[in-house]
Protein backbone atom coordinates (compact mmCIF):
# COMPACT_ATOMS: atom_id res chain seq x y z
CA UNK A 1 0.00 0.00 0.00
CA UNK A 2 1.38 3.68 -0.67
CA UNK A 3 2.75 5.06 2.33
CA UNK A 4 0.24 8.36 2.42
CA UNK A 5 -2.77 5.88 1.28
CA UNK A 6 -2.10 3.97 4.45
CA UNK A 7 -1.81 7.18 6.77
CA UNK A 8 -5.06 8.03 4.98
CA UNK A 9 -6.88 4.63 6.03
CA UNK A 10 -5.20 4.54 9.51
CA UNK A 11 -5.92 8.21 9.99
CA UNK A 12 -10.11 7.05 9.03
CA UNK A 13 -9.97 4.24 11.41
CA UNK A 14 -8.60 6.00 14.61
CA UNK A 15 -11.37 8.78 13.71
CA UNK A 16 -14.02 6.01 13.35
CA UNK A 17 -12.90 4.55 16.65
CA UNK A 18 -12.69 7.52 18.39
CA UNK A 19 -16.67 8.29 17.44
CA UNK A 20 -17.60 5.03 18.08
CA UNK A 21 -15.88 5.17 22.02
CA UNK A 22 -17.01 8.46 22.47
CA UNK A 23 -21.38 6.96 22.46
CA UNK A 24 -22.69 7.24 26.14
CA UNK A 25 -23.18 4.06 27.22
CA UNK A 26 -26.55 2.72 28.57
CA UNK A 27 -25.46 2.99 32.08
CA UNK A 28 -24.09 6.36 32.12
CA UNK A 29 -28.03 7.46 30.65
CA UNK A 30 -29.81 7.09 34.21
CA UNK A 31 -33.24 6.48 34.77
CA UNK A 32 -36.09 7.63 32.99
CA UNK A 33 -37.84 10.90 33.51
CA UNK A 34 -40.61 10.15 34.43
CA UNK A 35 -38.47 7.90 37.55
CA UNK A 36 -40.31 4.22 36.10
CA UNK A 37 -37.67 1.77 36.79
CA UNK A 38 -38.40 -0.14 33.43
CA UNK A 39 -35.77 -2.67 34.17
CA UNK A 40 -34.20 -4.70 37.48
CA UNK A 41 -32.16 -1.80 39.28
CA UNK A 42 -33.11 1.44 37.37
CA UNK A 43 -31.85 0.94 34.20
CA UNK A 44 -29.61 -1.22 31.98
CA UNK A 45 -26.21 -0.69 34.07
CA UNK A 46 -28.31 -1.83 37.16
CA UNK A 47 -27.48 1.34 38.78
CA UNK A 48 -30.20 1.29 41.31
CA UNK A 49 -30.23 5.02 41.70
CA UNK A 50 -33.23 7.36 40.95
CA UNK A 51 -32.56 11.11 40.67
CA UNK A 52 -36.30 11.63 42.05
CA UNK A 53 -36.63 14.80 44.94
CA UNK A 54 -39.44 13.73 46.59
CA UNK A 55 -37.43 12.78 49.71
CA UNK A 56 -35.63 15.50 51.46
CA UNK A 57 -34.49 15.99 55.05
CA UNK A 58 -37.70 17.42 56.24
CA UNK A 59 -40.27 14.63 55.12
CA UNK A 60 -37.58 11.94 55.78
CA UNK A 61 -38.53 11.15 59.48
CA UNK A 62 -42.25 10.66 57.62
CA UNK A 63 -41.30 7.50 56.14
CA UNK A 64 -42.80 4.16 56.72
CA UNK A 65 -42.36 1.32 55.06
CA UNK A 66 -45.19 -0.05 52.25
CA UNK A 67 -44.21 -3.00 50.76
CA UNK A 68 -40.65 -5.49 50.81
CA UNK A 69 -39.15 -7.36 48.55
CA UNK A 70 -36.31 -10.15 48.57
CA UNK A 71 -33.81 -8.53 46.23
CA UNK A 72 -31.82 -11.85 44.03
CA UNK A 73 -28.69 -9.71 44.29
CA UNK A 74 -27.23 -12.02 46.95
CA UNK A 75 -28.44 -15.03 44.84
CA UNK A 76 -26.21 -13.71 42.29
CA UNK A 77 -23.50 -12.67 43.83
CA UNK A 78 -22.91 -16.15 45.31
CA UNK A 79 -19.58 -17.79 44.81
CA UNK A 80 -18.18 -21.26 44.93
CA UNK A 81 -16.32 -22.09 47.95
CA UNK A 82 -13.22 -23.22 47.78
CA UNK A 83 -10.50 -25.22 50.05
CA UNK A 84 -7.06 -24.51 48.59
CA UNK A 85 -7.09 -24.69 45.32
CA UNK A 86 -10.03 -26.91 44.80
CA UNK A 87 -13.55 -25.85 43.87
CA UNK A 88 -16.42 -27.44 46.06
CA UNK A 89 -19.42 -27.50 44.56
CA UNK A 90 -22.58 -28.22 46.50
CA UNK A 91 -25.82 -30.44 45.34
CA UNK A 92 -27.72 -27.53 46.16
CA UNK A 93 -25.74 -25.37 43.56
CA UNK A 94 -26.48 -27.75 40.48
CA UNK A 95 -28.78 -26.08 37.89
CA UNK A 96 -31.85 -28.45 36.87
CA UNK A 97 -32.28 -28.82 32.97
Amino acid sequence: MHPSRSAFVSSIACAALLTLGARTVPAQQGAPADGEWRTFGGDLGSTKYSPLDQITRDNFEQLELQWRWRTPDALLSKTTPRRGRVARADRRDRRRT
